[in-house]
């Protein structure tokens, strides 16, 4: 008999569901190479194991809303997997880039910390040295592309070069390797096109690199700026710039970035997968410890029964062994959230908090109104909305949290009408953001608001208030 857990794809979509046995199980499988990339990128053991709790969090909220319409290249359930794992450590990167620039925890490892970390890579040996600096300090070091360019003494274009050369030839290995393609720079327009300044100046092939994402996208290097976005080495601003410009180009043109930012994501996390170290045995409690009382698993224990090998024997007092284990798992499972559940029920936790902060009713701008709810002595908020008009099959209304005013959003969730009708969107750790925005984005999601704010709303009491409206964003 063999018994296998189901594949991280699976886990993913159960732990959507709100299954925290399979959030376990998914946990199991990626923590090491996310708490490996948290120990490189804060100089704090402490501050490493927290941000890891935060990315976590970020995986449990986000679960329910990954887009499972996998393409022809996932055709196999390792390619599913692979995506899906290469998704959970972006978004821990993503997390990790914002609690590092939010100065709360702790100092960034140094730069020879960093680039002492990631020397020995086997995955980046075909790197040169200034590649692999330049990919190094802006992925396991979370630094913005300007920071690496100021770090390695080298200006903003040589430094964007390096960094898409580094990662074409990451990903003609990448696809060798895990594919099986034999992939050729010349089989490519894209790696055969030369952008560094002195390469285009004597063949006029392209054009080269300039010192503002603006002026790049005029010279039509678009594609060639994916490596910066999937790095997470840009600023919010410059994001929203590179997708905007992309959805101006057409539905065509929109589908083909995110593939390419997708496939170099998935490049990335498997270059830098050598950096994975065990994490403390009591980080998975303390995460399961900050969840909701949820569904504690039966749908995974069903699901771990299915991977059995139906063809081969089994005695009566194995079956039985089995099902032995797996009830004394769910009831486990069941009192370790029973005792951990603190607060299960988030709206009424806040409301009845003595500190309960309601904002005045936001009009948002297509119709319908939100009301933020916040308590900060429970670190918790919600958003509550009414006559929330429906949208098209193909957006979602997407809810940003902020830090503070013109800062980096964070996605809180995609919606539709019907999910904000039916359930308020709930904010923990509320006291770290100022204000949450709502806007109309596409069904997949945008990694920062590309269309007119739909409603603003403060996370902090205000001196005064008013009626509120939507912004411009």
């Amino acid at each position: 008999m063999v018994n296998d857990t189901p594949g991280v794809a699976r886990l993913l979509q159960l732990t959507g569901e709100s299954e925290q046995a399979a959030f376990a199980a998914l946990y199991d499988a990626t923590a090491p190479r996310v708490y490996g990339l948290a120990r490189t990128v804060f100089a704090s053991e402490d501050h490493a194991a927290s941000a890891t709790t935060a990315a976590y969090q970020q995986v449990w909220e986000q679960a329910p809303h990954f887009q499972y319409s996998f393409g022809p290249e996932h055709s196999d359930e390792a390619a599913r997997n692979r995506t899906v794992a290469a998704w959970v450590e972006t978004l821990s990167h993503e997390t990790f880039v914002e609690l590092a620039a939010s100065g709360n925890y702790g100092e960034r490892s140094a730069t020879r910390a960093v680039l002492d970390a990631t020397a020995d890579l086997p995955e980046l040996a075909s790197l040169t040295d200034a590649q692999r600096h330049a990919l190094g300090l802006a992925w396991a070091g979370a630094r913005s592309y300007r920071e690496v360019s100021e770090q390695l003494n080298v200006g903003v274009p040589t430094l964007k070069s390096r960094l898409r050369d580094a990662v074409q030839r990451l990903n003609s290995t990448y696809r060798v390797k895990l594919s099986g393609q034999n992939v050729e720079h010349s089989d490519d327009p894209l790696l055969a096109r030369p952008v560094t300044p002195d390469v285009a100046a004597r063949t006029g092939q392209a054009p080269s690199f300039s010192e503002s994402i603006e002026a790049d996208l005029q010279n039509g290097l678009l594609t060639e700026l994916a490596p910066l976005k999937a790095l997470d080495a840009i600023t919010s601003a410059e994001s929203v710039a590179l997708d905007s410009h992309a959805t101006g180009q057409g539905t065509g043109a929109i589908e083909s970035w995110r593939e390419r930012v997708n496939l170099t994501e998935r490049t990335i996390t498997w270059a830098f997968r050598g950096l994975a170290a065990e994490p403390p045995s009591w980080l998975l409690d303390d995460i399961l410890s900050q969840l909701p009382e949820q569904n504690v698993g039966m749908g995974f224990m069903e699901d771990f029964e299915e991977e059995e090998v139906a063809d081969q024997p089994r005695s009566p007092w194995a079956r039985w062994l089995f099902l032995g284990l797996g009830a004394i798992l769910v009831i486990a499972l069941i009192l370790a959230v029973v005792r951990m559940a603190v607060g299960s029920n988030p709206v009424a936790t806040v409301d009845g908090a003595d500190d309960l902060f309601a904002t005045d009713v936001i009009e948002m701008v297509d119709g319908g109104t939100v009301q933020g709810n916040v308590s900060e002595s429970e670190d918790l908020g919600y958003l509550s909305f009414e006559e929330v008009p429906a949208l098209p099959e193909d957006q979602r209304y997407q809810v940003w949290l902020y830090q503070e005013a013109g800062g980096s959003p964070r996605s809180l969730g995609l919606y539709t009408a019907e999910e904000l009708l039916d359930d308020d969107a709930t904010i923990r750790n509320v006291s770290d953001y100022a204000q949450a925005w709502v806007s109309i984005e596409p069904a997949s999601g945008s990694e920062a608001p590309t269309s007119e704010t739909q409603a603003q709303i403060p996370l902090r009491p205000q001196v005064s208030q008013g009626p509120q409206y939507g912004g411009t964003g």
